[in-house]
């Protein structure tokens, strides 16, 4: 008995293998479709995860650029040169030029006296190199500071120039920035007094006293502890 295919068989494979290929035909192209619409979709979530990492929703640090970053470190590290020779306990006080220049000099000189019996003080502006050195010279007022730091000292940021209590000592919990606008602080708002507009500097020393008692406090002490359980103004 043979077992060869007969002309028959071959003609019903045959219809089956080209009914097959035209199904194939027409789902093939919708298999393209929809992986296209697949790669888009993948490609629109890549897209939009990188623009959010990249924004303040992750990091107040959205885009810092490189030549900032760079003259950030070289200042940091001569800051902290300068910081190493501070007595233990000693809080570094870190005021905004802008707010001392809306007062009188006589007044501004003999608070800058009062605080620096008991504070290290340093000078952070976000102002240009040029015009706050300009204030500084018409104040009269540099002696009482041990630093003197610009915005060109500052990290520039896409929201703008930003203050970090790194730059100034390797104890984060020694150091009070005052100024009334709380923007350059994003990456420190615990270690922040933030002024309403118009506060007169003549009762800084005082409240401050009451505060943190004094400059020369424990090792121990927290500022920010002491920020948070108190209210300032």
């Amino acid at each position: 008995m043979s077992v060869l295919p007969s002309a028959a068989s071959y003609a019903f494979i045959g219809a089956c293998t080209g009914r097959a290929s035209a199904k194939l035909r027409k789902v093939v192209p919708l298999l393209e479709r929809i992986v296209r619409v697949f790669t888009t979709f993948i490609a629109a979530i890549l897209l939009w995860f990188t623009q959010l990492t990249s924004s303040n929703v992750f990091s107040p640090l959205c885009r810092v650029e490189s030549n900032s970053a760079y003259r950030y470190l070289r200042q940091r590290q001569r800051n902290l040169e300068s910081a190493a020779r501070l007595a233990p306990g000693t809080i570094t006080l870190v005021l905004e030029i802008k707010h001392l220049s809306k007062t009188n000099i006589q007044t501004v000189t003999e608070v800058l006296a009062q605080l620096s019996q008991n504070f290290d003080l340093v000078l952070w502006t976000i102002l240009p190199k040029a015009q706050a050195e300009e204030i500084i010279a018409k104040l009269g007022i540099e002696k009482y500071f041990r630093l003197v730091l610009t915005r060109e000292d500052s990290l520039e940021d896409c929201e703008g120039p930003l203050k970090d209590y790194s730059a100034l000592a390797d104890e984060p919990h020694k150091v009070i920035f005052i100024d009334e606008d709380a923007a350059p602080y994003v990456l420190n708002p615990g270690n922040l007094i933030q002024l309403p507009a118009g506060y007169p500097i003549e009762k800084l020393p005082g409240r401050l006293q009451d505060l943190v008692q004094g400059g020369q406090a424990s090792p121990s002490v927290d500022v920010r502890r002491l920020l948070a359980n108190k209210k300032f103004v």
